[in-house]
């Protein structure tokens, strides 16, 4: 279980612990699946919008993982894989500028 790979750093769990707290209290409150979200390319004029969103088991616990714009790409990839290994669930979806003008942004 990756839990056991950041509990032999303290600090790095004590980190990660401080990220969940949202999480953790979502799971108090009764939820059962949480998913966490992100987007790119919502400011940009020209160029698409891309979202993801992934569901990982309550327990899951990756050391190092960080703001994408913080990590190299070597290790955006190596993040990649593993998440989506242990991942519940999980989706990428990709809107071009030509739908967003179409439809509205808020709409993509």
């Amino acid at each position: 279980m990756r839990e056991d790979i950041c509990r032999d750093q303290p600090q790095e769990f004590q980190r990660l612990e401080k990220l969940r707290e949202y999480e953790r209290q979502a799971y108090q409150d009764g939820y059962q699946r949480i998913a966490g979200i992100d987007e790119v390319g919502r400011g940009p004029i020209a160029g698409p919008v891309v979202a993801a969103a992934v569901i990982l088991p309550g327990d899951f616990c990756l050391a190092g993982v960080n703001d994408s714009k913080l990590l190299s790409e070597k290790k955006r990839l190596e993040f990649a894989k593993i998440i989506k290994l242990e991942a519940l669930a999980w989706s990428i979806a990709a809107v071009s500028s030509r739908r967003i003008d179409e439809i509205n942004i808020l709409q993509a």
